[in-house]
């Protein structure tokens, strides 16, 4: 088996932070701007709930709304899927 090795002191997310991401949990969506990580959570600023995506080529959610707030931490044993997605 081949297999490519990086030594790298980073996780991958963290590269992430700065950038506004879209986080695939297991029972909700969230998106917003990733401002901090550590072992077992992550905080997304101005956070929105994804209630419906509509369809991902669009720029726009269906239906996204923000929870007015700040931050929002979420849990990482919760995330399925996260990335950087072209909607707003």
């Amino acid at each position: 088996m081949k297999q490519i090795i990086n030594e790298c002191d980073t996780n991958i997310i963290d590269s992430y932070i700065g950038k506004n991401i879209t986080v695939f949990c297991c029972r909700y969506i969230y998106t917003g701007k990733l401002t901090k990580i550590d072992e077992r959570y992550l905080a997304v600023e101005g956070c929105k709930i994804v209630y419906e995506t509509g369809s991902f080529p669009e720029s726009k959610w269906a239906d996204a709304q923000s929870l007015e707030t700040k931050e929002w931490v979420i849990a990482l044993a919760a995330m399925e899927s996260f990335g950087i997605l072209n909607k707003s």
